[in-house]
């Protein structure tokens, strides 16, 4: 399964729940497969605690919720 469509799936299954969001930061916790996981923008820059290189599903899928950017994903 893709990460944009495990992202979906995570959505779907109110896995994704946001602590706060503005237009410079926001602070998520998300249930994946392996646990929970935070997922942080600040400073222009995402991260993730899961251990996936690159862009994970749990980012992704807390975009999809607090910005305009994750169109280009969905």
């Amino acid at each position: 399964m893709s990460a944009p469509d495990k992202a979906r799936r995570l959505l779907a299954d109110g896995c994704v729940m946001v602590i706060a969001a503005d237009e410079a930061h926001t602070v998520a916790r998300v249930r994946g497969d392996s646990g929970i996981h935070d997922v942080n923008f600040h400073y222009g820059e995402w991260s993730c605690t899961c251990p996936a290189f690159g862009e994970c599903s749990h980012r992704i899928a807390v975009r999809l919720v607090t910005t305009s950017q994750a169109m280009a994903v969905a």
